[in-house]
């Protein structure tokens, strides 16, 4: 029986998840919502970790060494909605960069558990 390829794999291995990561914060920063998000951040180093923890997330050959999620965004305010509006831009962005749909759900499945870490607002707040 052949073994599952992760995710990682699936998706197309470090140049994909690279491609990816860089299309997902040229969205980000172009979201008059979440830009502000990342004023004043090192964006070089921010991509950086961020392409570090999906490797790891989906499988890689990586071992994510930043702080944990709840860490990392307890300085921020973030909703649902803005959870949401991440998570959408993580979509359209794998969508556009030819990321076939059922590999497309399986990443969003593994990253959405991620909300009870980094939302940090209660559910009424916008």
């Amino acid at each position: 029986m052949k073994a599952k390829l992760s995710l990682f794999d699936q998706i197309g291995g470090s140049p994909a998840i690279e491609a990816a990561v860089k299309e997902f914060y040229k969205r980000i920063l172009a979201d008059e919502e979440l830009a502000p998000f990342f004023e004043g951040v090192n964006m070089a180093r921010h991509v950086h970790k961020v392409r570090a923890f999906l490797v790891t997330a989906l499988g890689g050959p990586e071992i994510y060494r930043g702080p944990d999620m709840k860490q990392a965004h307890a300085h921020l305010a973030i909703s649902e909605k803005t959870f949401g509006q991440v998570a959408q831009h993580l979509v359209e962005t794998l969508a556009a960069l030819d990321v076939p749909q059922s590999i497309i759900e399986d990443v969003v499945e593994t990253i959405s558990p991620l909300s009870t870490q980094i939302v940090n607002l209660p559910p009424h707040c916008i």
